[in-house]
């Protein structure tokens, strides 16, 4: 597992998300989960299943066959968007 942590900086970030496992919150490395392309739009949730240890995405804004499934990072500022994810949206 590799974690990247930013230590020049106040507080220490990552990529890990916040799930939940057999009841408790926890933080875990999902890989690909962050690779999506960010729509502010799009409406994403994940979910974990402990009976079959997976991780779903699931995207309620509808995606059709042979269409980009987007993410939504929530809304952050462009400093925050680089900070944590490498990117930046124009007229943000």
């Amino acid at each position: 597992i590799i974690m990247l942590n930013y230590s020049l900086f106040e507080k220490k970030r990552s990529r890990a998300l916040k799930v939940e496992i057999q009841g408790n919150q926890a933080a875990a490395m999902v890989p690909l989960a962050d690779m999506f392309n960010h729509s502010h739009t799009s409406r994403i949730s994940y979910m974990t299943f402990n009976d079959s240890n997976t991780f779903s995405l699931i995207s309620h804004s509808g995606v059709k066959k042979g269409e980009q499934a987007f993410g939504n990072f929530g809304p952050r500022s462009n400093e925050k968007l680089f900070f944590n994810y490498g990117f930046v949206l124009e007229d943000n």
